[in-house]
């Protein structure tokens, strides 16, 4: 698993995506297409942050699991975004870098996720399992390895996405909103 550069922002990567479509459109002078990009979750986000930076250089995006506005929804259905309020802001994304030696381990960021459904997390997947036992042992752990182990950002980089996307909804609001 790499880790991140020291100081790694994510404009940076925001940056480095952008640098990245240019140099493959240059690659491939014959055709008038642009990329299609695919993002996933946090990559999802960032590819709309450098699509609406850069938008000449996009084809067709596509995004999953990478929610725009984390204050959308039903009211009351998405506990994380209270997180920030009941804790006092987001000083614990702070704290767990600190402990992490700068680095902040997403295992950090799938617990928030898990608290989301607690009785998914808890109960259902795991009966779900055992009921289909027979047929589901290979993708629940293929699923739970993937989702517990793949993210190590760095602090400078979760601190910007918790306080400008989880508490500030800062990618889905206009500067009007704010």
């Amino acid at each position: 698993m790499p880790f991140p550069e020291p100081g790694q922002t994510v404009e940076d990567v925001v940056e480095s995506e952008i640098a990245f479509l240019r140099h493959v459109i240059e690659l491939h002078p014959e055709t008038t297409e642009k990329p299609m990009v695919v993002g996933n979750c946090q990559a999802g986000w960032q590819l709309m942050m450098a699509a609406a930076l850069e938008p000449e250089v996009f084809g067709p995006i596509l995004i999953a699991g990478a929610p725009l506005s984390y204050w959308a929804g039903e009211h009351g259905k998405a506990p994380m975004r209270y997180t920030g309020g009941m804790t006092g802001g987001s000083w614990v994304t702070a704290l767990t870098t600190d402990i992490g030696n700068g680095l902040f381990d997403g295992a950090w960021l799938v617990q928030n996720f898990e608290r989301l459904n607690p009785a998914n997390t808890y109960w259902k997947k795991q009966y779900h399992l055992y009921d289909n036992i027979d047929t589901e042992a290979g993708r629940y752990l293929e699923f739970e390895r993937w989702w517990g182990g793949h993210v190590v950002l760095g602090g400078e980089e979760i601190q910007y996405i918790v306080d400008n996307l989880f508490i500030g909804n800062r990618l889905y609001r206009t500067t009007g909103d704010q």
